[in-house]
């Protein structure tokens, strides 16, 4: 639940009623707490999220962020069945917050987030800190024989 206390000189019903939302919407399923009082840090939060997805437009188009689909197809017919979708980001600090919000989004939507490529330690804290289900790339390991997979991995 969200809960936003409103406020005087508070003329629109539907502003009110997006903050409560929002509030709602900081309540994650894997917690004990089942509200969430919109206050200045959520409105904070609020108004940088509204930026950066306002700015993902200009973003995409000035490169500091790429968004890919990659088709997956059925073997039977060839047909494209589904897709995955990739980004890259630029490593200045705003690629890296269209990332988080990209990430944040995809989770709230209830899909697993896994990133792929990853070759250095700093993706690997970045990764982390975004709270990503998985990962892979070259900084894990490179792609090696099956038969080698099951010795390192699956064997005790």
């Amino acid at each position: 639940m969200g809960v936003y206390a409103i406020e005087p000189g508070c003329l629109s019903a539907s502003a009110a009623i997006d903050k409560a939302n929002f509030a709602r919407k900081q309540v994650h399923s894997n917690t004990r707490v089942s509200a969430v009082q919109f206050d200045k840090k959520l409105e904070v939060k609020q108004t940088l999220t509204g930026e950066l997805l306002s700015g993902l437009p200009q973003a995409l188009e000035n490169g500091e962020f790429k968004l890919y689909l990659q088709p997956k197809f059925s073997p039977k017919d060839l047909s494209v069945i589904g897709a995955e979708a990739l980004t890259r980001c630029s490593s200045n600090a705003r690629g890296t917050d269209f990332l988080r919000e990209i990430v944040h989004l995809v989770k709230r939507l209830g899909y697993n987030v896994i990133c792929e490529g990853i070759e250095t330690e700093e993706q690997v804290q970045l990764l982390r800190s975004l709270d990503c289900d998985g990962a892979q790339g070259f900084w894990f390991s490179k792609a090696i024989p099956a038969e080698e997979f099951e010795r390192r991995y699956l064997c005790d």
